[in-house]
C-alpha cells in the first residue's frame, strides 16, 4: 500500500552512530532515494522490511541505500529502518542472488 515514508529520531541517530562517513551523504539523498529509487530488494533474514537503493557516491561506496519496514506506524507511516552506503562488489552480489532487481 502506498503511504508516506518518515525517519525517527531512533534511525537517524542509529545512521549517524553506524555509519558516520556516509550520513551527510545518505541523509542529503534520502528523499530522492525514497521518492525515486533505481532498485528495490529485500534481505531474507529481514523479511518484514525491503529496501530501495540508487547510484550515489558516499564516503565508502558507489551505492545508497535505504532500509524500510512494511508495516506501518501507529501514524500510519512506513518508517526507514536503516539507510548506508554499499560498495559496488555489495551490489552487484546482491544483484546475482536475486535480492535486488531494476526498477
Amino acid at each position: 500500500m502506498p503511504g508516506s515514508v518518515t525517519v525517527s529520531k531512533a534511525a537517524h541517530a542509529h545512521i549517524a552512530i553506524d555509519h558516520p562517513l556516509e550520513y551527510a551523504d545518505i541523509m542529503a539523498a534520502l528523499p530522492g532515494l525514497i521518492a525515486n529509487p533505481a532498485f528495490i530488494g529485500q534481505d531474507p533474514k529481514h523479511p518484514h522490511a525491503f529496501y530501495l537503493l540508487d547510484a550515489l557516491q558516499t564516503a565508502v561506496g558507489s551505492f545508497a541505500m535505504v532500509a524500510i519496514g512494511f508495516s506501518l506506524s501507529p501514524g500510519g507511516t512506513y518508517q526507514v529502518k536503516s539507510a548506508y552506503g554499499l560498495k559496488a562488489y555489495q551490489f552487484t552480489s546482491r544483484v546475482k542472488a536475486g535480492r535486488v532487481v531494476a526498477l
